[in-house]
């Protein structure tokens, strides 16, 4: 499954845009029970358990500045 299509599919599901973000802040009380079992997609499985365990989901959407010309 490509990142792209797993992002948008799953994001539709849990109401995030991007679920392979680098800034993502989790409770820690989450990852008591959890056990991964993929290796790759540790975040989207990691964002659909939590979602499946009812915690609240958010995103904060950030529009990053035009990089600078040198």
């Amino acid at each position: 499954m490509s990142e792209r299509f797993a992002s948008r599919t799953i994001g539709k599901i849990v109401g995030v845009r991007d679920i392979y973000s680098n800034f993502i802040v989790y409770r820690r009380d989450l990852f008591k029970d959890f056990r991964p079992r993929l290796k790759e997609s540790f975040g989207a499985e990691l964002i659909v358990y939590a979602w499946l365990n009812n915690y609240r989901i958010g995103e904060y959407v950030y529009d990053s500045p035009p990089r600078r010309k040198n």
